[in-house]
Formats: structure tokens, C-alpha cells, sequence
């Protein structure tokens, strides 16, 4: 399925799908972080949907270390 069709069986925006699925590309310490409730009080999903995000693990660390 595309996106768009994703968003509309699941009646969500393209847009939402996209930022849903990149955020299933973050390193694994990171989510699990998240999960937890450890990660840094300003990695939101609202930060990381306005931040292009590198895709690898090694720069996504580097990058959300500085908060």
C-alpha cells in the first residue's frame, strides 16, 4: 500500500503516516529510552517530526545527545 492509502483506511493524513513510519527508524537505545521514559525531556515526537533525522544510529545518538 502507498501512503496515501494507508492514511486513508486508517483515516490519518499522509503526512502523519510518514512521520509514524520514520519514527520506527530511530536506533533501537533511542526507542527504548523513549519507552521507558528516560529519553531527554525535549525528544518529542514534535521535535523529531520538525527535524530531519539522519538515518543512521550513530548521528540520530549524536544528534539528540545535545539536549
Amino acid at each position: 500500500e502507498t501512503f496515501t492509502e494507508i492514511a486513508t483506511s486508517e483515516g490519518h493524513s499522509r503526512s502523519r503516516v510518514q512521520h509514524m513510519i520514520d519514527l520506527a527508524f530511530l536506533a533501537p537505545d533511542i526507542l527504548e529510552a523513549i519507552v521507558a521514559g528516560t529519553h531527554p525531556l525535549g525528544l518529542t515526537s514534535e521535535w523529531i517530526k520538525r527535524h530531519d533525522l539522519p538515518a543512521d544510529w550513530a548521528s540520530q545518538r549524536a544528534l539528540t545527545a545535545g539536549f
